[in-house]
């Protein structure tokens, strides 16, 4: 990729000012700081820029080219479990995941970034009442942006807009002003969609982490639901929804492109099915 460089002409007469300049407004990263990164870095710079002769002459406007791999793909893997509860049943579960990310770079500090998520669910019940739903799935689909800053270039600023659909057990038609022994509820507890449109913000800190040769990558993200319903799988009832949600997650790269994650992701809903509801999940990816 390329993209129009207008350098200071305060930059312009020195080779030390001009790579200097690149490397802590274009060509960013967490390691800007480190001598021995800088180095390599200049070194890269001048390899991808042949075309440039002399860089104590550089023009206003050049063209400075930076070998950055777009798209880039991960594939995760991994396990999720799952708790619901709100003023009526609680119901608890897990399953395997699977997700494909795709990251495109508009422009060098601007990566654009899209997501695929699926996971089923081995079970999900109340024991006591003998209620599962054994073919609960949960879909995800999420489009954002980041940006990476100048003065903080591990620090990435994150927005997304993302639609969740999940299977739960909901008791949406049940009079929560009377009083009901928990037999009773064997009846009236079902099965039903959740479909929320979440939009997220937040940070993504880049960082070395405990002195490991690869990255670590930590988010702290939150949502906000922008429209949202359940539905019971009969047709019988439906609401509309609202609420928040809170997401930390960590992952590790180890050789090559591999990485270790985990993540964690608290609900807060407050309108239709007034509850709470947190998910745990551990997963490899790899990034190519």
């Amino acid at each position: 990729m390329a993209e129009v460089i207008h350098v200071p002409k305060s930059v312009l007469d020195s080779e030390k000012k001009s790579l200097n300049f690149l490397m802590d407004n274009y060509f960013t990263s967490h390691r800007s700081d480190d001598p021995e990164f800088r180095k390599g870095l200049k070194k890269k710079i001048k390899g991808w820029n042949k075309h440039i002769k002399d860089w104590k002459d550089l023009e206003d406007g050049v063209s400075i080219f930076a070998q950055r791999k777009s798209p880039v793909f991960d594939t995760i893997a991994g396990l999720q479990s799952f708790s619901y509860k709100d003023n009526v049943v609680s119901s608890s579960s897990y399953g395997p995941f699977f997700e494909l990310m795709g990251t495109w770079y508009w422009k060098y500090r601007w990566p654009v970034f899209g997501l695929a998520k699926y996971q089923y669910f081995e079970h999900q019940g109340k024991g006591e009442l003998g209620i599962s739903y054994e073919t609960a799935k949960m879909f995800t689909f999420e489009l954002g942006l980041k940006r990476i800053p100048v003065t903080w270039p591990g620090l990435y600023q994150y927005a997304s807009l993302e639609r969740e659909e999940l299977g739960i057990l909901s008791g949406l038609n049940v009079d929560t002003t009377k009083t009901f022994i928990e037999s009773d509820l064997l009846g009236i507890v079902k099965t039903a969609k959740l479909k929320i449109l979440w939009v997220k913000l937040g940070l993504e800190y880049h960082f070395d982490f405990l002195g490991l040769p690869k990255e670590g990558v930590m988010q702290f993200l939150y949502g906000r639901a922008i429209s949202g319903n359940v539905e019971l799988d009969d047709g019988s009832s439906s609401a509309s929804v609202a609420g928040n949600k809170y997401i930390f997650s960590f992952k590790q790269y180890f050789a090559g492109d591999f990485y270790l994650r985990t993540k964690f992701q608290y609900y807060l809903l407050t309108k239709g099915v007034a509850g709470n509801d947190s998910m745990i999940s551990f997963s490899c990816g790899n990034t190519f």
